[in-house]
Formats: C-alpha cells, structure tokens, sequence
C-alpha cells in the first residue's frame, strides 16, 4: 500500500480553516486528494 496526503473538507471544518486547507492542497506536492 501506498499512503498518499490529502485533505477534508466538510460541514464539520470550521470556516477560519477552509482556507487554509485548501492553500495546502494546492501548494504541498505531498498532499494528493482533496475531499
């Protein structure tokens, strides 16, 4: 098995988080998948 990074973003993520989350996905090569 490969791990692979990704992130979450749902009803639970608090909206002063959103943001950043997504900078990171887009940014950081080791982070692959976005839900």
């Amino acid at each position: 098995k490969k791990k692979v990074g990704c992130i979450r973003i749902d009803g639970e993520t608090p909206p002063s988080s959103r943001q950043s989350l997504a900078v990171d996905f887009q940014e950081r090569d080791d982070i692959r998948a976005a839900v």
